[in-house]
């Protein structure tokens, strides 16, 4: 088969009207123009077994000619038929799509890999590669695993087994679980039923992403097992595992998947997708919506009462005696703790959209895990705050809910945070209007007794046979949803934030570099200004460590983690050049700080800079500003909110 190289030089020369020379293509494709000497050589042998002919003029370039069409249409097909089987996908040429593609080949490479081999599949220099394979270490390093380099044989990737798996789990399956280079799509269907069949035999109610994560790491287990990589446990551990009630469970799927695949499990294997149960992401209600307090003992609702009360001290919800988000975060907490000991990862697919759009609920979800961390002693990761404030962000809906009387059914992919989200939205919007007969999942809608139902509304494509109508939503209601639902009502009570910004806080158009020197002038002007205090600083970079505040389209709201000053203030400034801020560009910065006696102050305010990332015209007119005038009546309009604004969704 064609290299990706050959095939782009191929495709290049049929369609080209006249002689291309080397260093034409070489400029296009970003290589020298050796390189394309060289590939030349091979591809005009290749051509000449399948009925074409590459010729060489010198001084005037390279033409392609077809002497037996047959031949050279069947060498296309067959070629093209490869590259689509193999599912390769097309040559990145972004630096962040080249660090992606290098995560993925160096995970899924059982052997060696040359850099000379890598700079020709990805069509670049030897040294782009280099510079690439920095942030590649960096991610690695992350997980724990590091790239080991052997003269004469290349670059490989080294680490803990079980580490290893969960970065590949990150890295290769982010999109979808399809992925033809770790097993075919019937594998792993195959995977799915056992696992579906087995935890709903045994009472396990996993959500769709719990259930999801699950097939996913025993998918890889198959993969590893076939390569002869096995996880090691030591034995100690491996006997407080066996004694769990899912090892049972674990034994049972691993003996349907030998029955079914010839696949066998050794015990520490076993043992791996056990810790994988013990921490998947269930839900908190049955069928028919009965709540699992069979799984939850007393040690769970006090661990939650005490991890409530922290965020109630400090924000000031009044949530910590909502049943419904005891119930549900002491079952996440549950499994979660699970995670947080065995470094599992568990990707928040909506974590963007939570930031943004519930950035009081992500602000508890901060605040818990730095309760957690006291705790338990494990950092938690982005994606379980964004976990925790969708429980959050559900108690906080409730209080805005009214008791309504109507009859729908909610479907939803994520569990219960995500889909009492939901619920507790819907209810709010029809105000009086509306009655949620309960929230399944996908797996549990063949047995829902619809005949009291009038509609489903569902986070994800439902078959159409079903005797009731569904209305698609996504999880995070956008305007579009509202428009089709035809019921929504907002009452926005969010307090401005102008009274609080002064031109002595103000700073237009700064020459800073990095996020880091954006915050210490922030620092070195407040400390001028007498306003802070010492730790304010260390405060600011505590809040950051957790979750960058970046939050998209170019604008940035660092806070303390928790209140620290005397008054409540919003320091502004604009940077001549955007700086990177964790993932994303920023070129305005909105320091705020709410003073330490009135932390209901926050959920306002935040709410109405969040706002600001959702204006992008705003955000320029705040960037061309050089007035404290001008930046005044920028922010002006975000005074009365747009009640449609777009709050875009990944629909599930």
């Amino acid at each position: 088969m064609l290299s990706l190289r050959q095939e782009e030089l191929l495709k290049r020369l049929m369609q080209a009207e006249q002689e291309l020379t080397s260093e034409e293509i070489a400029r296009v494709i970003g290589v020298t123009s050796r390189t394309i000497r060289t590939d030349m050589k091979a591809l005009k042998v290749i051509l000449e077994e399948h009925g074409a002919a590459l010729h060489i003029k010198r001084g005037a370039g390279y033409t392609l000619s077809v002497e037996d069409y047959g031949a050279f249409r069947t060498f296309l097909k067959t070629s093209l038929r490869e590259r689509n089987e193999k599912k390769e996908p097309s040559i990145p040429n972004q630096p962040e799509d080249r660090v992606a593609y290098l995560l993925k080949r160096l995970l899924l490479s059982e052997d060696y890999i040359k850099l000379e081999g890598l700079a020709e599949e990805l069509f670049v220099s030897e040294s782009t590669v280099k510079n690439d394979l920095k942030a590649v270490r960096h991610l690695f390093s992350l997980h724990g695993l590091s790239i080991s380099h052997r003269p004469k044989y290349g670059l490989r990737l080294t680490g803990d087994e079980m580490k290893l798996r969960y970065c590949m789990a990150e890295h290769v399956f982010q999109q979808e679980h399809a992925n033809a280079a770790l097993l075919p799509e019937e594998t792993y269907q195959l995977i799915q039923d056992i696992v579906r069949s087995r935890t709903k035999a045994t009472g396990l109610h996993l959500s769709e992403i719990g259930l999801s994560n699950l097939v996913t790491h025993i998918a890889i287990a198959c993969k590893r097992i076939e390569e002869k990589k096995l996880v090691k446990m030591p034995e100690a551990e491996l006997k407080e595992i066996q004694v769990q009630p899912v090892f049972q469970v674990a034994q049972q799927m691993a003996e349907d998947i030998r029955r079914v695949l010839a696949i066998d499990f050794p015990l520490s294997e076993m043992a791996y997708i056990a810790i994988h149960l013990m921490g998947a992401k269930m839900m908190a209600y049955g069928e028919a919506g009965h709540t699992l307090f069979h799984l939850l003992d007393e040690d769970h609702f006090r661990f939650t009462h005490q991890l409530l009360a922290y965020v109630e001290e400090h924000m000031s919800l009044d949530i910590q005696f909502d049943k419904e988000l005891i119930v549900g975060l002491s079952l996440h907490l549950r499994s979660a703790i699970h995670r947080f000991r065995y470094d599992m990862n568990i990707r928040n697919p909506y974590l963007p959209d939570i930031k943004r759009h519930y950035p009081i609920a992500f602000e508890a979800g901060v605040y818990m895990g730095r309760w957690l961390k006291e705790k338990e002693g494990v950092e938690i990761p982005e994606d379980e705050i964004g976990y925790l404030a969708l429980h959050i962000g559900a108690a906080i809906e409730r209080t805005k809910s009214q008791h309504v009387k109507k009859t729908c059914l909610i479907v939803c992919a994520t569990g219960v945070a995500s889909s009492q989200l939901l619920l507790h939205k819907l209810t709010a919007a029809f105000n009086g209007r509306l009655e949620i007969a309960g929230t399944a999942s996908v797996g549990e809608l063949p047995s829902y007794d619809l005949r009291s139902i009038d509609f489903i509304i569902s986070t994800i494509p439902l078959q159409n046979t079903l005797p009731v109508p569904v209305i698609d939503v996504h999880t995070i209601l956008s305007d579009d949803d509202i428009v089709r639902l035809k019921r929504f009502v907002q009452n926005s009570q969010d307090t401005g934030v102008l009274r609080y910004v002064s031109p002595a806080l103000t700073f237009f158009q700064q020459d800073l570099q990095s996020r880091e020197e954006v915050l210490q002038f922030f620092v070195n002007v407040l400390k001028e200004q007498h306003r802070i205090p010492e730790e304010f600083e260390q405060l600011l970079l505590e809040r950051e460590q957790v979750s960058p505040t970046s939050f998209g389209h170019l604008v940035a709201i660092p806070h303390p983690i928790k209140p620290a000053t005397d008054d409540t203030f919003c320091a502004i400034c604009t940077l001549k050049k955007p700086v990177l801020w964790g993932e994303n560009r920023v070129q305005v910065v909105c320091l705020l700080s709410i003073q330490k006696t009135y932390q209901k102050e926050l959920q306002s305010l935040y709410q109405f800079l969040v706002r600001l990332t959702e204006r992008k015209e705003v955000v320029e007119q705040l960037i061309k500003a050089a007035s404290f005038e001008e930046l005044t009546a920028a922010l002006q309009v975000l005074e009365h909110p747009n009640e449609k604004t777009w709050h875009p969704f990944p629909h599930l």
